[in-house]
């Protein structure tokens, strides 16, 4: 819903599963500049004003951007991964524009230019109690040593700023920060949306024509980060604290290009700790934007650079009694804030049910066989969850081939979407790639699973286990316990990576876990790998390095409980991860 504005100026908030805006009171903004940096008039980025040793302290002009080589309509700062906290719950995230000349505000004045932020400020109100407000504060620098209009603040001898409204939020966590999103959106409106715990939404809107700085005309770079709260103040973080930063951006002509990562940082604010230098990663496709990285970790390093946006999963259910498909929404900690079901549903009374049985996700598809016909489906899941442009692939597998043929789940091969089948007769493994819903083309994968290996072996899931862009296939032993994945590009397997711990019968996890999904579940940028427990209704991770290595488990704090006979777990079949979009 960050994408869908109010429908008119004013302040507004959404609450799930709600998906109308509902107009509330508007508060006054704080009455504090959250300055640009120092040097601002002079124009370009500057770098290292903050440097500390061989370091660059974030914020005062060290920052990365996502830079587009169009104009932005739309972006959203947030922090997929957290370790530690800032020191105090007093502190601003800043959605910040670049600085551009042109505007209509700056009324000719040579060297004037305008500046737009879209804020939280998470401060204390009137009666000191600690409290958020989202609001907009917008900069005419190197205009004068007169404003616009008295409605405008001087600063600094030449420069004036102004806010919007703002709206106020429940108070802040410090500790929050995974689940905290900040949007911004330029248009005959600007828009600034805010949510801490993915259920509410928070909105102030104003018409462009009230301060007319014409940002929706000269947007080009975006700048994201928790900061002090104004005044060019810094916020410290609790040693051994690192955060994953990503920034999202959608252009007026829609691209799917990465944008590039700026050094163009333009807030006066600061936090404590230092930019990882090498660890800005562009980002293209359906959601194109950057990933960076900031730590007081000594020795930081970058992590490789993940091949998409990290975005929150839905770990989707299918009643095949009711029909519903729905989706746990799943924050990068394991909670389940709210449920969200989509706008088709497949049920018994129908046909669809006996017919149909959804075998796999991927991005934001679901994919269905028909055993009887052969027919392979897809549903598009949009934004809302609702099911769009579904269709059958051109291609089918029935009759003999669904007898000896074993669909094993969607593959993303590099820019190449396709299918993968398994044959449990001989062990070929076969790679169906389409484009849209035209199959144009099968392969044989040069490895498969003779013998030997189908007396040993199961195939159990695709997904992207080594980061690379290009799907795998994840094999399990039950005896040994030992999960391994074949590493593919394309139809050729380049290797193996096995995980470090094991499920199998002797230790009991066989018989009552089982995978049910490749996704990368906290946020790090890395696969990881699901599981649930059909008994208990649980659903679990385990958090992956990239190499194959357990770090960890995170378990959700929702479960499908009751018993093959009874509750959730009678009903309910879990199909897999999608990422709304």
């Amino acid at each position: 819903m960050s994408r869908t504005p109010p429908p008119k100026e004013g302040c507004f908030k959404i609450t799930h599963p709600s998906m109308t805006w509902e107009e509330v009171p508007c508060i006054a903004a704080p009455n504090i500049p959250y300055i640009p940096r120092a040097g601002a008039r002079a124009g370009g980025a500057q770098k290292g004003a903050a440097r500390t040793g061989s370091a660059f302290s974030v914020g005062g002009g060290s920052d990365f951007s996502s830079d587009v080589s169009g104009t932005l309509s739309w972006a959203e700062g947030s922090f997929p991964s957290v370790t530690g906290s800032p020191t105090s719950n007093t502190f601003s995230l800043q959605l910040n524009s670049n600085f551009f000349n042109g505007s209509s505000a700056c009324a000719g004045i040579a060297g004037c230019k305008a500046w737009q932020q879209f804020a939280y400020a998470a401060t204390t109100d009137g009666f000191g109690d600690p409290a958020g407000v989202v609001f907009m504060q917008y900069w005419l620098i190197g205009y004068g040593s007169h404003c616009p209009s008295s409605a405008w603040t001087p600063y600094g001898g030449t420069d004036c700023y102004i806010n919007s409204s703002g709206v106020q939020t429940p108070p802040p966590a410090s500790s929050g920060l995974n689940r905290y999103k900040l949007t911004g959106a330029a248009g005959s409106n600007d828009t600034v949306t805010f949510t801490g715990d993915s259920t509410t939404l928070y909105s102030v809107s104003q018409s462009n024509t009230v301060n007319m700085l014409d940002l929706n005309e000269h947007w080009t770079d975006a700048e994201f980060n928790v900061v002090g709260n104004g005044g060019g103040s810094q916020i410290a973080f609790n040693q051994g604290s690192t955060l994953a930063v990503q920034v999202l951006t959608s252009s007026v002509v829609p691209s799917t290009a990465a944008p590039s990562c700026g050094g163009d940082g333009t807030t006066g604010e600061t936090n404590s700790l230092n930019l990882v230098l090498t660890s800005c990663c562009p980002i293209g496709g359906a959601s194109p934007g950057i990933q960076f990285m900031e730590s007081n970790v000594p020795g930081q390093t970058a992590p490789a650079c993940a091949q998409e946006a990290v975005q929150q999963p839905s770990l989707l259910w299918w009643n095949p009694n009711s029909g519903e498909v729905t989706g746990w929404v799943v924050n990068l900690n394991g909670a389940v804030p709210r449920t969200e079901n989509l706008s088709w549903q497949c049920t018994e009374a129908s046909g669809c049910a006996s017919a149909w049985s959804p075998m796999s996700t991927m991005a934001n598809n679901i994919f269905w066989w028909n055993r009887t016909t052969g027919e392979v489906a897809t549903w598009v899941i949009d934004a809302e969850g609702n099911v769009t442009s579904p269709g059958s692939l051109s291609q089918t597998c029935g009759g003999s081939c669904a007898s000896t043929w074993t669909f094993l789940g969607g593959v993303m091969e590099g820019t190449q979407p396709g299918v993968l089948w398994y044959n449990n007769t001989n062990g070929q493994l076969e790679l169906w790639n389409y484009s849209g819903t035209t199959f144009t083309g099968s392969q044989i994968l040069n490895w498969t699973c003779g013998s030997d290996c189908a007396a040993n072996w199961v195939p159990i899931e695709t997904g992207d286990i080594n980061n690379d862009g290009y799907s795998d296939l994840i094999w399990q032993n039950p005896t040994t316990g030992v999960i391994e994945a074949w590493l593919l590009q394309g139809a050729n397997v380049i290797g193996t990576q096995q995980l470090s711990w094991t499920c199998s019968k002797s230790n009991g996890c066989w018989t009552t876990w089982w995978i049910i999904g490749v996704v990368d579940m906290n946020g790090d940028g890395l696969a990881d790998v699901s599981w649930y427990n059909e008994p208990t209704g649980e659903v679990s991770t385990w958090l992956l390095d990239g190499s194959g290595n357990v770090t960890g488990t995170q378990t959700l704090n929702k479960t499908c409980g009751g018993s093959y006979d009874t509750g959730c777990a009678s009903t309910q079949i879990p199909v897999g991860y999608v990422n709304f979009p």
